[in-house]
């Protein structure tokens, strides 16, 4: 991979490559300390040395230069020890690296990004076909979540930081905003496994809720048993991976139950221990 090219299409508004520069080229030579010294004594007419023949010392401009190559190579280990040997800022580093990751990963997941615009829906569009239209969205989508882990997995490894990645939606409606708020509320931590566990519970539920509205199939006992343990998968999951405390916080942000609640109780303006108190009781009933 060649590092300028990608350097060129920088996600901070093309910038921080001249930035950096603009920086580097204005950073005094070790002694420049006492070079700025001088100079500003002789601006203001203070007397200063004698000025000897053949002894004229060059400006810092002319004795020091930069140079982008001595820094930007392929091996990203290299790039981020080099970037920061000449001192560049943290952020700026993340900015370069996360650019050449992405750059490097662009063309696998081109095929798998489309535009709204280019999602044609046909004219009397039947149920059946709707269906078969989101699933299909749902698969690509779902390809290109594989890349972007992959990717994700590359920048922990180089930076030691993790890039947050939206949930991965399922083929039937529901409250994704709301979800999404949930998973952010949990600690930084453990945001990655809930929205794995989350998007592992929706897709088995639509798969069921495809299955369920099969002719004749119904809403039988065999739904409602598997449908159950799903729910008790999700709830195992979670509970592994959140405290009690974070674990009900957790079930109050994404419960309908909850939102439900809000809005009934929305009048009443209950403390959160109040309201935490009437969630229990009314998840209690509902829930089953």
């Amino acid at each position: 991979m060649n590092p300028r090219p990608a350097l060129a299409g920088l996600a901070v508004s093309g910038t921080v490559l001249a930035a950096v520069v603009a920086w580097m080229a204005t950073r005094p030579p070790a002694n420049g300390g006492a070079g700025a010294g001088t100079e500003s004594a002789a601006v203001a007419g203070a007397p200063g040395p004698k000025p000897v023949a053949g002894d004229r010392k060059p400006s810092v401009a002319a004795t020091w230069s930069f140079d982008w190559t001595q820094v930007a190579t392929n091996d990203l280990r290299h790039y981020i020890l080099n970037l920061r040997g000449v001192k560049c800022p943290e952020q700026t580093v993340r900015d370069i690296i996360i650019a050449e990751v992405d750059h490097e990963f662009a063309p696998r997941e081109a095929p798998f990004k489309v535009s709204g615009d280019a999602v044609l829906i046909p004219e009397n569009e039947t149920s059946a076909q709707r269906r078969a239209r989101k699933k299909a969205d749902y698969q690509r989508r779902r390809n290109l979540r594989l890349v972007e882990k992959e990717k994700a997995a590359v920048i922990r490894d180089l930076l030691g930081i993790d890039i947050p990645l939206e949930p991965l939606r399922g083929w039937h409606n529901r409250n994704y905003e709301r979800m999404e708020s949930a998973i952010n509320g949990v600690p930084a931590g453990k945001r990655e496994r809930v929205r794995e566990t989350m998007e592992a519970y929706w897709e088995l539920s639509d798969t069921l809720n495809d299955e369920r509205d099969v002719p004749s199939n119904g809403r039988d006992g065999e739904f409602i048993e598997r449908y159950k343990e799903n729910n008790e998968r999700r709830r195992l999951g979670l509970s592994q991976v959140l405290t009690p405390d974070e674990l009900e916080l957790f079930d109050m942000r994404a419960s309908s139950v909850a939102d439900r609640l809000r809005t009934q109780l929305g009048g009443m303006q209950p403390t959160e221990a109040e309201f935490r108190e009437i969630y229990r009781l009314r998840r209690d009933v509902e829930e089953p």
